[in-house]
């Protein structure tokens, strides 16, 4: 389980702002408060990406999220989570527990998944920052025109190799994202 120091939490002006946007909130104290108790009474979601690319944790309680930073000690964002396209369940339905469940296993799944890639990315782009090394240097030296063609050719195969890996990571990203947001809109 996170452990979550609420005591020595601070809040993103975007947080404050995106609060009394969704939420129609004015009072600061109250913001943070409401903050607070879905941090203590919510359930932890995960670890997602945003967007943007940024690492964080999401908290949920009644189809309210919280987007705490990658340390856990700032409140990045506040979201309400509407879903149109899942009916609204009872927690005594027995459809309810099967969804959570199976959000469960797809996001440690996927989780598991990010965390090879990511790990396979990594030594990846190590191992092609030293052959790309290399051909810069054979570039460098070499005199003739169709070593340096084949050189220029190897070195764009590299990087569009690099860039598929990327977009994979991305797309995983963006899968476990939604199942997160899914997952939130149970809570």
């Amino acid at each position: 389980m996170i452990k979550v120091n609420l005591k020595a939490l601070d809040f993103t002006p975007h947080a404050i702002q995106r609060a009394k946007e969704r939420f129609k909130m004015l009072n600061e104290a109250d913001i943070i408060n409401m903050c607070k108790s879905i941090i203590r009474a919510g359930t932890y979601i995960g670890e997602i990406t945003c967007d943007k690319g940024n690492r964080s944790h999401l908290f949920a309680s009644g189809k309210k999220g919280i987007i705490l930073s990658q340390d856990l000690t700032t409140v990045i964002t506040v979201i309400e989570y509407k879903r149109g396209h899942i009916p609204d369940l009872d927690k005594k339905n027995p459809l309810h527990d099967k969804l959570v469940k199976l959000y469960q296993s797809e996001i440690r799944r996927l989780t598991k998944l990010e965390n090879t890639l990511y790990k396979k990315i990594k030594e990846t782009k190590l191992y092609n920052d030293i052959e790309l090394a290399n051909l810069n240097l054979k570039l460098y030296k070499t005199r003739s025109i169709k070593v340096k063609k084949e050189i220029e050719q190897r070195m764009a195969e590299i990087k569009i190799e690099f860039e598929e890996q990327e977009l994979v990571m991305k797309q995983i990203e963006s899968d476990k994202r939604i199942i997160a947001k899914s997952m939130a809109c149970l809570t």
